[in-house]
Formats: C-alpha cells, sequence, structure tokens
C-alpha cells in the first residue's frame, strides 16, 4: 500500500514522502495515528500543504531557539551541592535546577527539552523527539571543564588568528558550522550578528570555525556583513582535536558538525 507520510517516521520517511508500506502496517498504525494518509491525488495536496506550514513554523522556531542558544553560549552556571570527606556528591543537579537557575537570569527554557550529559534516557527520548520533529529539540550537551585546545587558523582577510590569544580578551564563543552559503550556516551565523552587542556586554566573542577556503568566507562575511572572525579549517586539523567532524554529509566528506563550544581560561 502506499501512503504519504503527514510526519517523520523513523526508519521510514520524513514529512511529504510517499512511501510503500504493508497493509497491515498502514491500517494498524500509520493511519490510526495520523502519521500518514492514503496517496490519492487529493491527500498528496492537503500533506503538501501541510508540509508548507509546518516548515514556516519550524523555520521561525528554529530562528528562535539559535537566539536563545548564541546568548546561553556566554552564560557559566554553578549549582551549589554538598560532598563527603571522600569528594562523594550528595543529591544531583537535574534539569530543573538549571531552568531554575536560567529562569532567573531571564532565560525562560522548557527543562523537558533540557539533555544533561550522562543522561541516557533523555538523550534516547531527545534522539527521538529530533528524529520526528529536529527543530523543535535544543539538545545541550558539553565536556564541562575539558581544556579546550590551542589552534591558530587563518582567517576570512587572511590573518592569522590564536586561539590563546583571543581568550585573553575574554570568553569565546567557537561556532562550528558545515558550510558557507547554505541556508542554515547563513541563519546561525546572521544570529550570531544581530545579537553581537549583547554578547560583548558579557565580554564575550564568537568565532567561526569550518573547513571552507578563506576565500569562501570573505565572500560569504561580506554578503553577510559578518564582522566576527571566520577561520578556514582547510586541512580539518582542528575539528578533529574538537571531535566536531561529520565523516560524511550528502557526499561531503569529513567536514565540520554543527557544534558550539565556550572556551574561556
Amino acid at each position: 500500500m502506499e501512503v504519504i507520510l503527514r510526519d517523520h517516521v523513523e526508519k521510514l520517511g520524513r514529512r511529504g514522502e510517499i512511501v510503500k508500506v504493508s497493509d497491515g502496517y498502514a491500517r494498524n498504525y500509520l493511519l490510526p495515528r495520523k502519521l500518514a494518509l492514503l496517496a490519492t491525488e487529493g491527500n498528496k495536496k492537503h500533506v503538501e500543504r501541510e508540509r508548507k506550514i509546518m516548515e514556516s513554523r519550524e523555520a521561525d522556531e528554529k530562528s528562535g531557539a539559535e537566539a536563545i542558544a548564541a546568548r546561553l553560549a556566554s552564560i557559566d552556571i554553578t549549582i551549589a551541592r554538598r560532598v563527603g570527606d571522600t569528594e562523594q556528591l550528595y543529591g544531583s543537579v537535574t534539569a530543573a535546577d538549571i531552568t531554575d537557575y536560567l529562569k532567573g537570569k531571564g532565560f525562560e527554557i522548557d527543562r523537558r527539552k533540557l539533555i544533561l550529559p550522562g543522561d541516557r534516557a533523555a538523550e534516547g527520548e531527545g534522539r527521538q523527539r529530533g528524529r520526528r520533529d529536529a527543530r523543535r529539540l535544543i539538545d545541550v550537551a558539553a565536556d564541562v571543564g575539558a581544556k579546550a585546545p590551542d589552534f591558530t587558523l587563518t582567517n576570512q582577510d587572511r590573518t592569522p588568528v590564536t586561539l590563546g590569544e583571543e581568550l585573553k580578551k575574554g570568553p569565546v564563543v567557537l561556532a562550528f558550522f558545515p558550510a558557507a552559503f547554505s541556508g542554515t550556516c547563513t541563519k546561525e551565523m546572521c544570529t550570531f550578528r544581530d545579537t553581537m552587542s549583547e554578547l560583548n556586554r558579557l565580554s564575550a566573542n564568537v568565532i567561526g570555525v569550518s573547513t571552507d577556503t578563506f576565500f569562501a568566507l570573505k565572500a560569504w562575511a561580506d554578503a553577510q556583513r559578518l564582522e566576527f572572525p571566520l577561520l578556514s579549517d582547510y586541512n580539518k586539523t582542528v575539528i578533529r582535536q574538537y571531535g566536531v567532524v561529520n565523516p560524511d554529509m550528502i557526499g561531503l566528506k569529513d567536514i565540520a558538525k554543527r557544534a558550539k563550544a565556550l572556551a574561556k581560561l
């Protein structure tokens, strides 16, 4: 039986795709749960309208989430907990503790969308929700306290930039991104551009890193009025140091994953 998916279904397809499934799977699971419709001409048009509406809504939500993420990147969270003589921790730091702390800083974040490092159950749930609707979930994970590897790369103006020297000026948000001129990366970097004054008030700076050439980064920076450093990791040394290598993205081999890291002295 051919059906049109109304939502992303793991291991089957994405919203708007026409897929072949068994009659039983369609009638007993997909259709009753409103995850799909029979592949008639009328339903194809209906699902296409739904898809456009959802994509517009998701783009708005993603833009808002990126703006929050840019502001969050410069905030340190310290939550006190009692420890014993053997340094055993009594109690734990929960998502509720963190969202309450952030609320006091002016951030309203749904704690169900906060994934803590080591919370495997939450990570599993987050991945499942992320596959169904990736733009609605902010997956927060960090190697807290790890030393940021130092490096020197060339920026869009062909000037060497060393992380250690930049850190002397204040905290640095390292924003790794896959490719200049792509729609999602452009929105992300423009979000940093538009919130730069707020980041500067926190004494934080932004450095973008990708495997693009500095020629491409220069053209992109000029087109989008990006005045912060965009570094060319053309030889892919730094993305390997930071463990943010995407081995294959639609045929592009070993480029940067979309990731952010806060580095400070």
